[in-house]
């Protein structure tokens, strides 16, 4: 996979060389579980810039995908203007920001608005602790075709928000047909 990041100067280390804390290794770790859980492949090797650390990957339609992981204690506009600019002017379709503990109502607003690329934004709260591998949460997939459901219409099925965590975590939007498999057997 092509490095996207070469004009933005980055100090590359491998994992063992003492590059962040240990929590920050936890949270790549989360990092990478929810790529593989998304099915996009990544590059193994974590790019550190200015305290940021950053994973490259692609979804399976060959968009290109940048985790940013901010670990200040406040996500802010200047830090959403400077993260945004940063990525603007390379063939990114898709980058998911991941900020330590608040995001300020500016920067959120910003983040909304953008129409550069698609953008996703979460605490480390939300992906600290796995939900998909909770043995209380059913397994959940998006379906590829929607034809396939037969007579069934969409405006028939059971509708899930957005805002749901599993729709956060699975990056589901409107209009996917999602397949839920329950315990008992049931979908």
């Amino acid at each position: 996979m092509k490095s996207w990041s070469q004009g933005l100067h980055y100090h590359t280390k491998k994992m063992n060389e003492n590059l962040c804390s240990s929590f920050d290794k936890k949270m790549i770790l989360r990092f990478k579980e929810l790529f593989l859980k998304r099915n996009y492949t990544y590059e193994d090797q974590v790019k550190i810039q200015e305290n940021r650390i950053v994973l490259e990957g692609e979804r399976p339609d060959g968009t290109i995908v940048v985790l940013v992981y901010i670990p200040d204690c406040k996500f802010s506009v200047k830090t959403a203007e400077t993260c945004l600019s940063a990525w603007e002017k390379t063939p990114v379709k898709h980058l998911i920001i991941v900020y330590r503990d608040q995001i300020t109502c500016f920067a959120r607003r910003l983040l909304k608005t953008c129409n550069l690329m698609e953008l996703e934004a979460f605490p480390s709260k939300e992906l600290e602790i796995p939900i998909v591998n909770h043995r209380l949460q059913p397994k959940s997939f998006k379906r590829v075709p929607p034809s396939v459901l037969g007579r069934v219409k969409p405006s028939m099925l059971p509708k899930i928000h957005e805002s749901d965590p599993i729709a956060r975590y699975f990056h589901f939007v409107k209009g996917d047909v999602i397949e839920i498999e329950r315990k008992n057997g049931i979908i």
